[in-house]
C-alpha cells in the first residue's frame, strides 16, 4: 500500500472518482434501482402483521396466566 505502486494506484483511483464523478452519477441514476422508501415501509408492514400475530397468540396463552398472577393483588 505504501510502495511507490500503491501510492500511484492510490493517486488515479482518486483522479477517477473526482473527474469521473459526474458520470458515474448519471448512470447510477439510470439504473433501475427501487425506492428504498417503499421497501422500508413494505418491511414494517410485514413485521407489525407478525407483531400482531404473535401478540394474538400469545394473548390468549397470557391472559390465564395474567388472571391468575393478579388474583393474590387484588
Amino acid at each position: 500500500m505504501f510502495s511507490w505502486t500503491g501510492i500511484f494506484m492510490m493517486i488515479v483511483c482518486g483522479a477517477v472518482l473526482y473527474y469521473g464523478w459526474p458520470v458515474i452519477e448519471a448512470i447510477l441514476i439510470m439504473l433501475p434501482i427501487p425506492d428504498p422508501k417503499m421497501f422500508k415501509e413494505r418491511v414494517f408492514d410485514y413485521s407489525s402483521r407478525l407483531w400482531n400475530w404473535l401478540m394474538g397468540l400469545l394473548g390468549k396463552a397470557g391472559e390465564s396466566l395474567k388472571s391468575s398472577e393478579n388474583q393474590g393483588y387484588q
